[in-house]
């Protein structure tokens, strides 16, 4: 142990001047000059105390903690929460539904931070349109990082557009740092962004309210979840 100048131990490095003192009175060599119990305490409290008031930094209670932000709600979770189908589709009007039912706050829980595709026109086969009023939310099946929602006509794929212009992998769309964009797969009939075809290797920037167009068939708005409660409340 390191000594002090009058033959005493030294006080520990780097205290403030009031513990420092408090240390030194308790290791010295004269027992009758060391502070006893109570005074001993009652010193240390007024010193943590200042520490406190001097604005050092305090560790907040476990309870007091911010806890960790939830993880995103799966596509099983999603399927029971609002009824997604097994192409990732619901009706746009059970949507309105849920949010009468059960209040925007729940629903923005329920969506979590996947974004939306509202079907915006759809040609008709047949006379007949398979996805008018509806939309899709873009969560792949499967949790991994980055996220990677696949586009495709059969069910294998994150989300399901099941037309015969479709490719069985048509696109993918990926969430980035900056955002979520979308990339053709080599498709057939391509695929366009706000109204320009794009093509393997390029990949283009999603904002909300940008319309995106699958195989020359169906166009389809890319909106936050926020964005659509919003609009629908």
């Amino acid at each position: 142990m390191a000594m002090h100048g009058d033959g005493g131990p030294a006080p520990p490095p780097g205290v403030s001047p009031p513990l420092r003192d408090l240390v030194m009175r308790a290791l010295d060599l004269d027992a009758a000059r060391r502070p006893r119990s109570a005074e001993l305490a009652n010193a240390l409290t007024r010193i943590t105390r200042g520490a406190s008031a001097s604005g050092r930094v305090e560790r907040r209670p476990a309870s007091q903690r911010r806890p960790p932000p939830a993880p995103p709600p799966t596509r099983a979770a999603l399927e029971q929460a609002l009824g997604l189908d097994e192409e990732g589709f619901l009706p746009l009007a059970r949507l309105r539904g849920l949010l009468r039912e059960r209040g925007p706050a729940a629903l923005r829980q329920a969506l979590g931070p996947w974004p939306v595709l509202r079907v915006v026109e759809e040609r008709p086969i047949a006379g007949t349109t398979r996805y008018t009023g509806r939309l899709a939310v873009l969560c792949p099946r499967a949790e991994a990082e980055p996220a990677r929602v696949v586009v495709g006509r059969t069910l294998e794929s994150d989300l399901a557009i099941q037309l015969v212009s479709m490719s069985k992998v048509h696109a993918r769309f990926q969430r980035t740092p900056q955002g979520w964009e979308l990339e053709d797969l080599g498709s057939s009939n391509g695929t366009e962004v706000a109204g320009r075809a794009i093509a393997p290797p390029q990949s283009a920037r999603l904002e909300p309210g940008t319309q995106l167009r699958f195989a020359q068939h169906i166009t389809l708005e890319f909106l936050s979840g926020q964005a659509l409660l919003d609009a629908l409340s």
